[in-house]
C-alpha cells in the first residue's frame, strides 16, 4: 500500500508541474569604471517562459574573478517590468536578490533584466564577474545557460573619456527644503562644443552638502524644458548617477539647460543640499 500511495503522489506531483524557465546570460562589465562607480552594468538576463506563467521568487549570485568582495559594494537588478533594492556581497561571496512585488513572466514571452553593481575597486587589472548561481522559481525546470558567463578585466579611473561637454554651473539656492515634495534643487547647463549633436548617456552628481543621499533623499531626477529626462537616480553615499532617457541630446555647438528636482525625506537628521558637478562627470554616447 505505501509503495502505490508514493507512486500516486509521484504522477500527480509531474503531471502538474509542467512550466519551464530557459534562461541566458551576457556579461556586460565595461573596462573602465570611475572612482565614484554607481549602477555599473554587469551581467544581462534573458527569462524565457515555457508552457504556463511563471514567478521568479529570487535570484543568487556569486562573485568571481580577480577581486575581493570588498571590490563590490552591492548588486540590483532592473527590467521594463520589475526592479529591485541594492543587496549587498556577503562575506563568502554571494548575493541573493529579492524583487519589490512580483516577477511574473506570462508563458510563451521572454523578460531581459540587467544586474548593476555599484563598485569600489582598488588598482588596476582586476577582474570581476558575477555567476547566476540558483533560480528559485515556480518552474518545474529552470535551464541555464553558462555558456555565456565571463569575467572582464576593469581598471578604475578618475573620469570616462568624455566627448566635449563644458559644464556651467548656475547658482541656485532653495529658499527653504520643504520635505515630502517634489522642489527644484539644482539648476547647471551642458554646452556641446563638437559639430555634431551629442547624445547624453549618465550624468554623477556630488552632494557637497550634509548629510548622505539614502538618508536626504527619496528621489531625485533631471528635468530640461519641463521634461523628465532622466531615470531615478541610483545613490552612494555622496554621490548620484542618473540614466538619460534614449533619445536625450544636445545639438552641434548648442547647449541644454538641466534641473535637480528631488524629494527630500522627513526624519531627525541635520542635511543640507549643495550639488556640485565637474565636466568629467557627464558621460556621453
Amino acid at each position: 500500500m505505501k509503495k502505490l500511495l508514493f507512486a500516486l503522489l509521484f504522477l500527480a506531483t509531474t503531471a502538474f508541474a509542467g512550466g519551464e524557465l530557459l534562461v541566458s546570460t551576457q556579461s556586460i562589465t565595461p573596462k573602465i569604471v570611475p572612482k565614484e562607480a554607481i549602477g555599473i552594468p554587469i551581467l544581462k538576463l534573458t527569462f524565457t517562459a515555457k508552457n504556463e506563467d511563471i514567478t521568479i521568487e529570487k535570484l543568487v549570485f556569486q562573485r568571481t574573478g580577480l577581486s575581493n568582495s570588498q571590490d563590490v559594494k552591492s548588486i540590483r537588478a532592473t527590467g521594463k517590468n520589475v526592479y529591485s533594492r541594492s543587496f549587498p556581497i556577503l562575506t563568502n561571496d554571494t548575493a541573493t536578490i529579492h524583487f519589490f512585488g512580483n516577477f511574473i513572466i506570462p508563458a510563451g514571452t521572454t523578460e531581459t533584466i540587467t544586474v548593476t553593481a555599484n563598485l569600489d575597486v582598488q588598482g588596476m587589472g582586476r577582474t570581476i564577474a558575477l555567476n547566476l548561481i540558483e533560480i528559485v522559481s515556480s518552474a518545474s525546470n529552470n535551464a541555464l545557460d553558462v555558456a555565456q558567463q565571463s569575467e572582464e578585466k576593469i581598471t578604475q579611473a578618475s573620469s570616462f573619456e568624455t566627448k566635449a561637454i563644458e559644464i556651467e554651473k548656475i547658482p541656485f539656492t532653495p529658499s527653504r527644503l520643504r520635505l515630502e515634495r517634489w522642489q527644484k534643487l539644482g539648476r547647471f547647463r551642458l554646452r556641446n562644443q563638437e559639430s555634431k549633436s551629442i547624445e547624453l548617456d549618465t550624468l554623477y552628481l556630488k552632494n557637497d552638502g550634509v548629510g548622505a543621499f539614502s538618508d536626504v533623499f527619496h528621489d531625485l531626477i533631471l528635468t530640461s524644458n519641463n521634461k523628465i529626462v532622466s531615470h531615478m537616480a541610483i545613490g552612494s553615499k555622496k554621490t548620484a548617477r542618473f540614466s538619460f532617457f534614449t533619445g536625450t541630446t544636445i545639438d552641434a555647438q548648442s547647449d541644454r539647460l538641466l534641473e535637480v528636482w528631488g524629494k527630500i525625506k522627513r526624519n531627525k537628521s541635520t542635511y543640507s543640499v549643495d550639488f556640485d558637478i565637474q565636466n568629467e562627470d557627464v558621460i556621453s554616447k
